[in-house]
């Protein structure tokens, strides 16, 4: 799957507040097990060929039942998604798929992914009882136009 990354300089504080109101969303389960089937999903993240840090996974479910579960990339581009505090995987079942990469004292304007990949994502995972591995090969426009 390829996927396109560019990178702009403006919105850092609407990118900030859209990641503090994702954050707010993460389940803050209690003691209790999940009601759903979940399954275990991991994968790597990449643009251009090298691995993408600091980025986030969201999967949220197609029908709206049930909660998103997310992840964070490590230097490495891998990531493995967490339901609740106390539960890793997602829910058994289509998903949309968003990705975001947040600014960081060390990178204060990371690349920025279009829309198409978070607010009006196209990207769609089928998550199966059992491991799943998702991985999602991002490119930028200028590396698209190299290799055109």
């Amino acid at each position: 799957m390829a996927v396109t990354c560019v990178r702009r300089g403006r919105g850092l504080s609407r990118t900030i507040l859209a990641g503090g109101l994702l954050m707010a969303g993460l389940p803050l389960a209690g003691c209790s097990k999940s009601e759903f089937e979940l399954a275990g999903v991991t994968g790597v993240v990449s643009c251009d060929g090298r691995p993408l840090p600091k980025a986030n996974v969201v999967f949220q479910p197609n029908d709206g039942v049930g909660t998103t579960s997310i992840g964070f990339t490590n230097d490495a581009g891998e990531y493995e998604l967490v339901f609740s505090r106390k539960e890793k995987g997602a829910i058994v079942g289509g998903h949309e798929v968003q990705i975001n990469v947040w600014p960081t004292e060390e990178n204060p304007r990371p690349i920025r992914l279009p829309a198409r990949y978070n607010t009006a994502t196209e990207l769609k995972a089928e998550v199966i009882p059992g491991a799943n591995t998702f991985n999602f090969d991002l490119a930028t426009d200028k590396s698209a136009k190299r290799k055109s």
